[in-house]
């Protein structure tokens, strides 16, 4: 895709973006590193830009839309209605079980306000627990709130190895500038960080990556991962 054309459906870009409470200004969430630090926010320990695919449902639907409009480097800031983000908060969602049907799924030494549990395949978020009774939240938990998000379209990615390089990043939740990626024909060579290879789930997630590069690039008929190990010295090991 030439610079400047459309951003269409199948598209790899990379965002980065912030998103608030609109009431509260109370951040949510970031992928920028100086808005973290200004609002002293601690729920990530990496900051990088989104992989974001047009039409992956990635982001939410208002978000996308406006992103196809953009163009790279362009800022934009969005005010989101619950109508248009995570919904209207439903008190129909609020739901009470047995204290023994929340055993069984959980244990009964992490019952208690707060903890995050599935059911029927729901996912949901216990609220209280009174009586031989507990109470589950099933709402989203951004349901009812309107959102200020501010979002930069970062890069639109256009090459087999950018594409490679940002799901890699994606999959292994690693910095994209930490991979090596050349493609020679219908061959791509990745070059995995130590901070890749080395987490214990890692075999499974070079199997995402496949099938992400199958489903992507399905000219790439073979992927090669390599991983550097640095032997120490003898002396090294002398304390």
């Amino acid at each position: 895709m030439a610079s400047g054309s459309k951003i269409s459906e199948g598209s790899f870009v990379l965002v980065d973006y912030s998103v608030e409470d609109a009431e509260t200004g109370n951040l949510i969430d970031t992928t920028m590193e100086k808005v973290a630090e200004e609002k002293k926010f601690t729920g990530r320990d990496q900051f990088f830009p989104m992989l974001v695919i047009i039409g992956e449902k990635r982001l939410l639907p208002s978000i996308e839309k406006v992103i196809t409009e953009m163009k790279e480097g362009e800022t934009k800031t969005l005010i989101l209605k619950p109508e248009e983000a995570y919904g209207p908060y439903e008190e129909s969602k609020v739901v009470t079980f047995s204290l023994e049907r929340i055993k069984k799924a959980l244990g009964s030494s992490k019952i208690k306000p707060g903890v995050i549990i599935t059911l029927d395949n729901k996912r949901g978020v216990i609220r209280s627990v009174s009586g031989g009774r507990v109470k589950v939240d099933f709402n989203h938990p951004l349901a009812g709130k309107t959102l200020k998000v501010n979002i930069k379209l970062s890069k639109v990615l256009r090459t087999k190895e950018e594409k490679i390089k940002a799901l890699s990043s994606d999959i292994f939740d690693v910095d994209p500038s930490k991979f090596e990626v050349s493609v020679n024909g219908t061959v791509a060579t990745i070059e995995l960080p130590k901070l890749a290879y080395s987490k214990r789930d890692a075999f499974i997630r070079k199997i995402r990556l496949l099938s992400s590069i199958m489903k992507y690039l399905p000219e790439i008929e073979r992927v090669k991962f390599v991983e550097t190990f640095d032997i120490p010295k003898e002396s090294d090991n002398i304390h």
